[in-house]
């Protein structure tokens, strides 16, 4: 393993990159550096940084600072700016998981980030040093919804996107398995039921039209005793079809036609 040698021209890069707040950077970034140098050279240089621990190797093309003070195996990169990294010129945003441990509505850090996109990518499933980071794609009229947010990181602030509180709450009724399931989705809607803006939940409801939203969300408020004006609402917006309560789960069970919703899951109340 080599040690941390910084040359004249090592420095002179690193400098650069952290004078234009870079501290992710690609191959193509390094190429615009050394304009006049040969594709080889650079691959060259960038492998030596790695071997010296100055950088670390995201994946293929993609790199970030180590700082100097700390060895390969010490280091632990950021994870949302890791997200927002690995996406590239991909639109995105923090969601599931990620957005609601920036809201608060995690006991636990999650140990897999969900970055939403609006085009897919390949691969969706990375792992770097212990976390998990999954890259789903979402259909252009669900892709919304989100704000900007502001990580320090090596004391220096970094703005990354992330699903606002009423959209983290409506992405994650709609595909409840990316935060542990059903169940996990009840309680944190019966966990932040003061918080949230029913009103602009509704808008994002009817922006989206998705009945499996509008018909799990009202079977749940219903079920958590969660007193809205939108619950007569989303009621005056369900189709005639049957969705599942839990779509990763046979469809079998009682149904409910104040909802059509099938009940293939059981709520563990005690737990909410």
């Amino acid at each position: 393993m080599k040690t941390k040698v910084i040359t004249k021209n090592t420095s002179n890069f690193l400098r650069y990159l952290i004078d234009n707040n870079k501290p992710y950077f690609t191959k193509q970034d390094t190429e615009n550096y050394f304009l006049d140098a040969s594709s080889a050279y650079v691959q060259s240089f960038l492998q030596e940084l790695v071997e010296r621990q100055l950088t670390f190797r995201l994946k293929k093309g993609l790199y970030m600072i180590i700082p100097y003070y700390l060895m390969e195996k010490e280091f632990f990169p950021n994870s949302y700016l890791t997200a927002k990294a690995l996406t590239g010129s991909n639109d995105y945003y923090l969601g599931y998981c990620s957005a609601l441990q920036i809201h608060g509505l995690l006991e636990t850090p999650p140990l897999k980030q969900h970055i939403a996109l609006k085009n897919q990518m390949m691969p969706n499933f990375i792992e770097i040093k212990g976390m998990e980071y999954q890259l789903i794609s979402h259909k252009k009229k669900l892709f919304y919804g989100f704000e900007t947010i502001w990580i320090e990181y090596l004391n220096h602030m970094y703005q990354v996107r992330c699903s606002d509180f009423e959209k983290t709450i409506l992405d994650m009724v709609n595909r409840p398995k990316y935060v542990g399931g059903i169940q996990v989705a009840a309680k944190i809607i019966s966990k932040a039921k003061n918080r949230i803006d029913f009103s602009k939940l509704l808008d994002y409801i009817k922006q989206s039209n998705i009945q499996a939203i509008i018909k799990r969300l009202g079977y749940l408020l219903d079920v958590l005793e969660i007193e809205t004006p939108i619950t007569s609402e989303l009621q005056s917006l369900i189709s005639p079809s049957y969705i599942p309560l839990d779509p990763s789960k046979d469809r079998k069970g009682k149904t409910i036609s104040k909802w059509n919703i099938q009940i293939n899951s059981s709520l563990q109340f005690e737990a909410l």
